[in-house]
């Protein structure tokens, strides 16, 4: 009886909760919303109509006269109205611009816009975005915090989930949203460098189990006067109680089973793993007639050409490798293109020239292009720029404006590396949404694996700003599209997983490595995968592959060598099915990790873009398989 009672107690024991939160501060411009009211409007809609004294007016309103006064003191100095000035009596008159204001709607604020910086939190579990301003009761406690109150507990229960795997980048939309408060209009938000969620801080919450193994959870400074306590589930909403109780309710029974104690730190892992968190990629319709798949080496040298020779004020080129040949082939056009007005920015991906494995060729062909572009730099005014940082990025991509456009290429192309004699694939995309992100990615990714914040950065941040809106005015059909950063493309396998039809796999490279996740997924395909290299990574061979190849457990899956008679094997990186699905991107499917750490210099490790539309993939299709030479 001693024992059961024990253990009662102990179940119903208080232990406390630590759950951590992304934490920031960030920079916004507001303008206080109008402090007018009906009455106001009213007032000067009825001088607009009629001369009055001051008096005669305050009886035709019923406003005493003091209040009045005060009333219209602001129309005055705004030069809505004018004073009269009678040797008895003053009187008021409307003004030519107060006659314009009258007639409209409403009154115009007379508030000036204000910069401030406001801290949010963003809950990890479903991506939620908190303005501490509008939550001043919610306590946060930095990793210091946390260890001298865990310290300070001695023998008392808690339970530490000292992280989240979640697959969330800062969305200045939402956030803007979150720290916007009701008397305020939002007029802009300054977006950080780096967007990625991975600074933390900490909400502590008191929770006990009851005796039919419900939680009850409070917030951590209310929990003895739980009637004063504010309503979590309202706040983070419910699915955040649903995570909390089934990870508590785990490792409480668990706990009691092996009669331990909780008091220990316990990493949270929802499942395994990031992906399975729900976290769509950003996602536009965007009318068919601003799509367009690039397929083959001379589309993609056309296309460049293209982009060099009409873009207006910008053109920004991301490109994994560059060599002095092909810079030097194509200057004559770049420059072209500066002295028409274009800033040319150039961001290098490769970032290990530090390194002492790097080879003496790569050595120098890095010293020679950097001191090149520091000479043109200066000899153009800073109108063309190598930017300094490497982006550490495999990602290959073109970004300019044109007359009427903002446009962008994105795919598996290295634009000064290549000599668009190999098989590329890109998606051609003309919105102002769209090459928005892609900016405001340029500018992430000039801060380079270290973070480093730098004036390009910020200089690709307000370019990013002073683009408007994409207008959709457009009557046709629209595409779905996507943009895909690296942790995005596992969810892609596992959808194609479920084709109907076929399934087409294009990897430049396969390593010996061979994740599994792919594999394992498409080998309960019920359709036939056609699977595509070209090379393979150092100590691998063709023979290894096969010998793996034999092991898939599917005699649907064709994993081959891409031979074409022109010896001119494809480059590109594509996933296709079922007529109207493609993947486009820079990461080879079959040598590296697609599901992302979701850290800011892994983030854009590769873009790709999802394209659903009618019959995109039979385009792709009949390009591939028919195009001999595949170039």
């Amino acid at each position: 009886m001693k024992s059961s009672n024990s253990k009662h107690s102990k179940k119903s024991q208080p232990f406390y909760l630590i759950v951590p939160f992304s934490y920031g501060t960030n920079l916004f411009t507001f303008k206080k919303k109008s402090n007018w009211n009906i009455i106001d409007h009213l007032l000067l809609r009825t001088i607009a109509d009629n001369e009055f004294t001051i008096d005669k007016l305050s009886a035709y309103s019923g406003i005493r006269r003091q209040i009045l006064v005060q009333i219209l003191l602001p129309f005055l100095k705004l030069n809505w109205i004018e004073i009269i000035q009678e040797p008895e009596s003053i009187g008021v008159r409307i003004t030519e611009r107060g006659k314009f204001i009258a007639k409209a709607s409403e009154l115009p604020s007379i508030k000036k816009e204000f910069y401030t910086y406001r801290d949010f939190l963003v809950n990890l579990t479903n991506g939620q975005y908190l303005g501490l301003c509008n939550y001043s009761f919610i306590t946060t406690y930095n990793e210091s915090d946390i260890n001298t109150l865990v310290n300070s507990w001695d023998n008392k229960r808690y339970i530490n989930i000292k992280s989240i795997p979640h697959p969330y980048i800062l969305d200045t939309q939402e956030l803007g949203c979150a720290v916007t408060q009701p008397n305020e209009e939002l007029i802009s938000v300054s977006p950080p460098l780096d967007r990625s969620l991975t600074v933390n801080k900490y909400l502590i919450f008191n929770a006990k189990i009851s005796k039919n193994n419900e939680i009850d959870i409070h917030f951590y400074e209310n929990y003895l006067n739980p009637t004063s306590s504010n309503d979590y589930c309202s706040i983070f909403g419910y699915s955040f109680k649903e995570y909390l109780s089934s990870e508590i309710k785990k490792r409480l029974i668990e706990s009691q089973r092996n009669n331990e104690n909780i008091k220990e730190t316990y990493q949270y892992v929802g499942g395994g793993s990031s992906e399975n968190l729900a976290n769509p990629p950003k996602s536009y319709k965007i009318s068919e007639q601003h799509v367009s798949l690039i397929l083959g080496g001379n589309e993609h040298l056309q296309k460049f050409l293209d982009a060099i020779r009409e873009c207006k004020n910008y053109l920004i080129i991301h490109s994994t490798f560059i060599r002095p040949s092909r810079i030097n082939l194509y200057l004559s056009e770049l420059l072209s293109a500066v002295n028409r007005g274009v800033k040319v920015i150039i961001l290098w991906g490769k970032d290990d020239f530090d390194s002492p494995d790097i080879r003496e060729k790569e050595l120098r062909n890095f010293k020679e292009i950097t001191s090149q572009f520091k000479k043109l730099y200066c000899d153009y005014n800073g109108r063309i720029i190598l930017h300094e940082i490497q982006t550490g990025s495999h990602a290959k991509y073109l970004l300019w404006d044109t007359e009427n456009n903002h446009c962008s290429l994105i795919g598996s192309c290295n634009w000064f590396f290549s000599e668009f004699n190999r098989y590329e694939a890109s998606v051609f995309i003309q919105d102002n949404d769209f090459s928005k992100e892609m900016i405001q990615i340029s500018a992430s990714l000039t801060t380079g694996a270290k973070l480093i914040n730098n004036y390009l950065g910020s200089e690709l941040l307000d370019l990013a700003q002073s683009i408007k809106p994409s207008s959709n005015q457009d009557n046709g059909k629209n595409i779905n599209v996507s943009l895909l950063l690296k942790g995005h493309h596992l969810r892609y396998i596992h959808e194609a997983k479920e084709a109907g039809h076929r399934v087409t796999l294009l990897s430049d490279k396969i390593s010996p490595n061979l994740h599994r996740s792919i594999w394992d997924s498409l080998s309960t395909c019920r359709v036939r995968v056609s699977a595509f290299y070209s090379t393979v990574d150092k100590e691998f061979d063709h023979k290894q592959v096969q010998k793996f190849s034999n092991t898939i457990d599917n005699d649907k899956i064709a994993l081959k060598l891409h031979s074409p008679p022109s010896g001119n094997h494809s480059h590109a990186k594509v996933l296709a099915w079922d007529k109207n699905h493609i993947v486009v991107t820079s990461l080879n499917w079959m040598s590296s990790d697609s599901s992302g750490n979701y850290k800011n210099n892994d983030l854009y490790h590769e873009l790709g873009v999802y394209l659903e539309a009618d019959k995109i993939e039979q385009k792709f299709y009949s390009n591939f398989f028919n195009n001999l030479n595949h170039a």
